[in-house]
C-alpha cells in the first residue's frame, strides 16, 4: 500500500500535528539513545494510564543513530507474550530482516491487569480492547530513542495479536489523524476482531492468511475482516474461493 503522505506541515507522515520531519525521520535520529536493555528478550517497563507495562526491544546490532530503520510492532497471541515474540524471533522475522529492523513486542493484559510471567507464554494474556494507549506509548519510546523510517512502521501478529493489529491499523494508519505516527501495513494470520470495534476507513497494506478449518477463529470472520480492508483501500472485492 502507498500509505500516508508528507505535507509541509511537518508530522503528515503519521497524521495528526506530530514532529515527524518531511523525510519521515523519527525524532530520536541522530540522538543517543537512553533505552540500554535491548536484544535479550528482556522486557522493558513503561508507564501507561498509571499502570507499569513492559516490551521487548531489538535494534540491529550495527544500529547508526543517523540512519532511519524500519519498525515493526509484533503483537502476541493468546497465552503468549513479550519474552514468546522474542523467542519466536518476530514471528520469523528477525532473520529475514537481516539486521536491519526495529523490532518491539508489547505486553498485553489479563483480567484487567498488567501480564507480568517471567517466562516464555503467559496463560490469559492477550488484547481485549483499550490497549491502544500501550501501543502509542511504546511507538513514541522507540521512535523518540532510536532513529525510525516513520513512512515503514508496520504490525505484524497472530489470533489474539491478529485482532490486536487490525485495530492498530484501523486506528493508527499512516496518514491518519489521531497520533503523530502510523502503520503503512499490518501482516495477519487467523483474525478476528477482539480488540475494538473500529472500521477500516483509510487505505494501508494488508495481508491475512486464514485456515478454512480454523476451530478457533472461524474461516469466515478473516473474510469478513478482510473485505472491511478491501472496501477502505478501494478495492473491487471478490469473495475468496474456499
Amino acid at each position: 500500500g502507498s500509505g500516508g503522505t508528507t505535507s509541509s506541515g511537518g508530522g503528515g507522515t503519521g497524521g495528526g500535528t506530530g514532529t515527524v520531519s518531511l523525510d519521515g525521520k523519527s525524532p530520536g535520529c541522530g540522538k543517543t539513545s537512553t533505552i540500554t536493555e535491548f536484544n535479550k528478550g528482556n522486557p522493558i517497563s513503561i508507564s501507561v494510564g498509571g499502570k507499569n507495562r513492559r516490551y521487548v526491544l531489538q535494534v540491529p546490532t550495527g544500529y547508526d543513530k543517523d540512519k532511519p530503520y524500519k519498525f515493526i510492532l509484533a503483537l502476541h497471541a493468546l497465552d503468549s507474550n513479550d519474552k514468546t515474540m522474542h523467542d519466536w524471533k518476530y514471528y520469523g522475522l528477525l532473520p529475514l530482516s537481516k539486521d536491519t529492523v526495529i523490532f518491539a513486542a508489547p505486553n498485553g493484559v489479563k483480567n484487567g491487569q498488567p501480564c507480568s510471567g517471567n517466562s516464555v507464554g503467559d496463560s490469559g494474556c492477550g488484547w481485549p480492547d483499550g490497549n491502544i494507549p500501550m501501543v502509542d506509548a511504546v511507538a513514541k519510546e522507540v521512535t523518540e530513542n532510536f532513529c525510525v523510517d516513520m513512512n515503514h512502521i508496520y504490525a505484524v501478529g497472530w489470533s489474539y495479536g491478529a485482532s490486536m493489529s487490525y485495530e492498530i491499523g484501523c486506528q493508527r494508519p499512516l496518514g491518519g489523524t489521531k497520533a503523530s505516527w502510523g502503520v503503512r501495513a499490518i501482516a495477519i494470520y487467523a483474525v478476528r476482531q477482539m480488540s475494538g470495534s473500529c472500521k477500516p476507513s483509510i487505505p494501508i497494506g494488508y495481508y491475512l492468511s486464514h485456515g478454512i478449518n480454523d476451530g478457533v477463529l472461524p474461516y469466515d470472520t478473516g473474510v469478513s475482516n478482510t473485505q472491511a480492508y478491501a472496501k477502505a483501500n478501494g478495492c473491487t472485492w471478490a469473495t475468496p474461493p474456499r
